[in-house]
């Protein structure tokens, strides 16, 4: 994995200490192989490492992802369960990590933790662009500005 698409994980290994195989694996994938569906609990948290991933929702839509980007994290850190299904187009590889351990070590080193937040603002950051841009327009129609009105 590389170090330089993720730099907060630089130090994963202190997080888990000596205990890091224990708690942490690659996991390899297939073709068409379900990463996590809709409505399940969030165990792991799941970090992108190679292939190509769908979403499953409403609508069906690709996600480009980097090496070393979380996948899912939103319901691991909100305690919600996945709000949509994801699958691999191609086989692909995940470092999977138990999440429970992962949330217990991590408050231990705040930089890191600090970093991970930062990356999970800046992703939604991004959703929330996405969204308004796809949807202003609509928006726009359905509340036309009256006179006289703020």
């Amino acid at each position: 994995m590389s170090t330089k698409a993720s730099p907060y994980f630089l130090n994963l290994k202190s997080v888990f200490c000596d205990n890091m195989n224990q708690y942490a694996f690659i996991k390899h994938y297939t073709t068409n192989e379900v990463l996590y569906q809709q409505g399940d609990v969030p165990f792991n948290l799941y970090i992108f490492i190679s292939g190509q991933l769908k979403i499953l929702n409403k609508t069906q839509q690709m996600m480009h992802c980097s090496v070393g980007e979380f996948i899912g994290a939103h319901a691991n850190f909100a305690n919600i369960c996945y709000p949509e299904t994801v699958k691999f187009l191609s086989a692909g590889q995940i470092l999977v990590i138990q999440f429970d351990y992962f949330k217990e070590r991590i408050v231990h080193y705040p930089i890191l933790f600090g970093k991970i937040i930062e990356g999970l603002l800046q992703k939604q950051k991004i959703i929330t662009n996405i969204s308004d841009q796809q949807f202003s327009h609509v928006l726009i129609n359905s509340y036309p500005a009256k006179s006289g009105h703020l």
